[in-house]
Parts: C-alpha cells; sequence; structure tokens
C-alpha cells in the first residue's frame, strides 16, 4: 500500500510518501515548500491570496506526484492557519475543485493527539513535556508512563510572534521584555504546567530541529542525525542569546539555520526559553517525528498493528523493508545474548546493554542489500542511517560499531570520528561485544539452527564453550574458532569450542 500524507501548516506545506506492507513503513519521499498561509492573519484575519494561490501550486504539484507514484490513499490535513482564518472554506474548495483533495482541518486538540503519537511512538521516554511549536500554534502534551495526561493548543507561533513583536532583526530591551512577559503570561494561564513534573521537553516542529542542527554545528558534532539529539536547557540559552543580538542578515548566515526560516526563528526560541524555566526542564530531546509520523501510527493503529516498543517495532521495521532473513537473525541474537550472559564474568558489562546487542544482532547482516562483499562495513552505515528509533545517539554508534565488526577483528570505521559520543571504554565494550557478535554469527554459519544454545564454562587460563546442537556443528565450530586469537585478547582466556 502506498500513502501519502499532507501536511498544510502555517509556514509550510509538506508531504511524505509512505509505503506499507505487514505493518511495517517506508517514507520513500520528502518535500517541502514555503507558503506562509499564517502570514498577515494575525491582522486580517484571512489567508492572503498570495499565499493562498502559492499553496495550491504547491499542492498541484504534490498531486502530480501522488498520481505518478500511484498511492492507494491521500491523507491531507491543515492547522492552524487554516483552522482559524474567516476564508477557509474558500481555500479549502478551492483545494477540492483545483487539485482534487479533500482537506481535514485538525482541531488544535487533535494537532496535539498526533504529536503525542509520534512521541510515544518513536522514542524511549515515559515521562515529557511534548512541544510542538508551528507557524501559528503552539501544542503542549503533559505524558507519564507513555499516557497523554494533559493537552493544549495556544495561537501562537513562529510567524504571528514575529509580527506581533517585530522578531526579525536585533531584539531591543523593551522588545524582548515585552515578548518574555506574553509569553509568560500565555503559558501561566495553563493551570497543569504547574503540576508538571517531567524532566524531559521533547521539541517537534521545524524551528526545534533547526535549533538542534545550530547547537550540532557550533559543537562540531560527529553525527547528522536529529531523532533524539539531547540538549541542555543552557545550550537554549546560549543560542537564543547570540540570535537576539543579530541582524537578520547574520541570521540567515546561521550554520544550521536556513534562511527561509531565519525571520521567524527568534520567537520560538524565546518560547522554549520560557517555558524550560517555567517548568524546571533538565533535559531537551529534539524529535524528528511530528504530525506526519503521527498520522502514520494513527493509520496503523486503525489497521489493528499496535506498537508496544519504538526499538522494536524500528528493528522488525527495517528487517520487513530489507527482506532479512528473521530466523537467522533471532538464532543470532539468541546465542549472542547467551554468550553475553554467561560471560558476564569476565566482561562486567549489565543489563543496560541489552538495546545494543538486539539491535546489532537483529540487523548485523542489513549491509547485504547493498553488497555481500564488505557487508558488516555496509551494516554499520545502514545502522548509522536507517532512523532507529528507541536509541541515544551513542547507543546507536555502538550497535553500528558492533555490528560492523562481525566477521572481521574491528569495524574499518575510524573511531576517533566520534569521540565526543564515544569513550575509550566505549571502544573496549566494542570490542568486547564484537567478538561475541561474531562468534555467535558464526554458530548460526548456515543459518538453519543447527546449535540451538551454548554453555560456557570458564576456568583460569580457558573457556569451553559446549554447543548444544541437532547434529555434529563442524561448520559452525570451525567458522567460530577463527576468532580464538581476538577472543583471547579481550577476554584473556584460549577458547575451545566442543
Amino acid at each position: 500500500m502506498k500513502l501519502a500524507i499532507i501536511d498544510i501548516g502555517s509556514n509550510s506545506i509538506r508531504m511524505i510518501l509512505v509505503r506499507m506492507v505487514d505493518g511495517c513503513y517506508k517514507i520513500y519521499n520528502d518535500l517541502k515548500e514555503s507558503a506562509r498561509l499564517g502570514e498577515g492573519l494575525e491582522t486580517t484575519g484571512q489567508l492572503g491570496e498570495e499565499h493562498m494561490d502559492r499553496a495550491l501550486s504547491t499542492l498541484k504539484m504534490f498531486k502530480r506526484l501522488i498520481d505518478a507514484v500511484g498511492c492507494d490513499t491521500i491523507i491531507a490535513v491543515a492547522t492552524e492557519a487554516v483552522r482559524k482564518a474567516s476564508n477557509k472554506e474558500i481555500f479549502l474548495e478551492a483545494v477540492r475543485k483545483k487539485v482534487g483533495i479533500d482537506v481535514r482541518v485538525l482541531s488544535g486538540e487533535e494537532e496535539a493527539f498526533f504529536d503525542f503519537l509520534a512521541v510515544k511512538n518513536s522514542l524511549p521516554v515515559s515521562d515529557a513535556l511534548i512541544m510542538d511549536i508551528g507557524g501559528s500554534s503552539t501544542e503542549l502534551v503533559y505524558m507519564q508512563d507513555k499516557k497523554m495526561v494533559e493537552k493544549v493548543s495556544l495561537p501562537l507561533g513562529s510567524i504571528n510572534l514575529a509580527e506581533r513583536f517585530d522578531l526579525s532583526t536585533e531584539l531591543k530591551p523593551e522588545q524582548e521584555t515585552a515578548l518574555k512577559h506574553f509569553l509568560f503570561h500565555q503559558f501561566s494561564k495553563i493551570n497543569w504546567l504547574a503540576t508538571c513534573t517531567a524532566p524531559v521537553l521533547v521539541g517537534i516542529g521545524g524551528t526545534i530541529r533547526s535549533l538542534g542542527k545550530i547547537d550540532r554545528a557550533r559543537k562540531n558534532y560527529p553525527l547528522d542525525i536529529t531523532h533524539y539529539y539531547q540538549m541542555d536547557p543552557h545550550d537554549v540559552q546560549e543560542i537564543y542569546q547570540t540570535v537576539k543580538r543579530q541582524s537578520l542578515v547574520k541570521r540567515q548566515k546561521i550554520k544550521g539555520l536556513s534562511k527561509s526560516r531565519a525571520d521567524l526563528f527568534l520567537g520560538p526560541v524565546a518560547a522554549l526559553s520560557v517555558i524550560t524555566e517555567l517548568c524546571g526542564i533538565e533535559e531537551i530531546v529534539i524529535s524528528g517525528s511530528g504530525l506526519r509520523e503521527g498520522l502514520i501510527f494513527d493509520h496503523l493503529a486503525r489497521q489493528e498493528k499496535i506498537i508496544r516498543d519504538p526499538l522494536d517495532y524500528s528493528i522488525r521495521n527495517i528487517a520487513g523493508n530489507h527482506n532479512l532473513n528473521e530466523k537467522h537473525g533471532q538464532r543470532v541474537y539468541h546465542l549472542f545474548r547467551s554468550l553475553f550472559d554467561q560471560l558476564k564474568p569476565l566482561h562486567h558489562l549489565g543489563p543496560e546493554y541489552g538495546n545494543i546487542l538486539k539491535t546489532a544482532a537483529l540487523l548485523h547482516d542489513c549491509g547485504i542489500n547493498i553488497n555481500y562483499y564488505g557487508h558488516p562495513l555496509h551494516s554499520f552505515y545502514m545502522i548509522l542511517h536507517s532512523g532507529i528509533q528507541g536509541l541515544t545517539h551513542r547507543e546507536l554508534l555502538i550497535s553500528a560499531y558492533i555490528a560492523g565488526s562481525h566477521r572481521k577483528d574491528e569495524c574499518k570505521v575510524d573511531l576517533s570520528r566520534y569521540q565526543q559520543l564515544l569513550s575509550s571504554q566505549d571502544a573496549l565494550i566494542i570490542r568486547t561485544l564484537g567478538v561475541l557478535l561474531s562468534m555467535a554469527e558464526s554458530l548460526d554459519r548456515n543459518m538453519s539452527s543447527t546449535v540451538q544454545d551454548v554453555s560456557c564454562r570458564m576456568e583460569d587460563h580457558t573457556v569451553t564453550i559446549k554447543t548444544m546442537a541437532t547434529e555434529t556443528p563442524y561448520l559452525e565450530i570451525n567458522d567460530a574458532m577463527q576468532f580464538k586469537n581476538i577472543f583471547a585478547k579481550v577476554f584473556g582466556r584460549d577458547l575451545r569450542i566442543i
């Protein structure tokens, strides 16, 4: 099934094309055009003719692509600018007649709900304040134990804040005072915010994603990955203090900030700064998933495809999209986990590495989709850049390195490239887990689960691994024994497999 999801926002109009098979999905196109439907709305109460024409042109282009790829279903939604405009019916009718698409206008509460679905199903966060700052509205959701406890939509966003307080150039002290007073007043009217104890704020929306890009650029962060990028509230304050003193020309030169968003950037950052202070937020997490992904998860739920764990679903999604051998992956994971648990007296690693073991084992062969030869290295890059959800960036890197090592002593990618995220201790962990994954993969070399399990006996100078197999596993033992020298270096024991 092919699905098109169109999000008609106050600033941008975006469309993603999604392929769905057996509860798995893959986004294979993502388009964005700036129409700024919310521009001038604060003053006139209407969508401007020029902005509507631009939106219609964009939607016509989107529809041509939809027809070309043969989408089965179109889900088109509009948010605050359209729902607030007095001439919204004129615009919606024009879209129906001239483009051939029916647009559903979401309420603020519905928008907040889809934001919640996106976060719940894509991040390993149980308790959080979710904040989606759009062009004309801001949605706030209080999530506790993965449940939506409170939600609200406020009529303030990047466009109307910029227009109300003239935020497109250097901020004068009196402007900043007025802006901060307005934001504190708006947020203070939300009674439940005073009782919000979530230590984490999950940020959604283009401006917050830009904030993460700026922070990564100024820190020379080694990964260009938005989802689950973690920031300290002090980082937000530093960026805000810098940007508020800059002219529009200087803002347009900020690395990580698109020129089209430079004049709208300051208001949302001020709002984020105010709410982190008001709620005592300790950490900010950037979400790459938002309204559009929330609509995907809602569509899956309507097909009774329930997501219970973001990482498990993400791994299954990638494995399904790349036709990986599930039986082999599960057997390797079982053997890897068994070796890990039994050899704990030697490696001293705890249960916090469970998600890393699972990811590396179940996706270790994904690189075969590029080329069998050198596939561990391809697996490294695919794991790192396949949008796996449910892992921190450090966990993602370690998983990728372990998978990238599974047929060789070590992955060929220089660890020093990622020294901001990986310590020297992490390098030892990668080597330790890499050799165990290599052995586990070798013990299912014929991919037929001949070796069902293993039993490890540790002595002063030797580790003996006894295989429990359906027949004598000559091939598997010989293949696993090629790692005996690496095993001896890592664990300080000779290796025997019987």
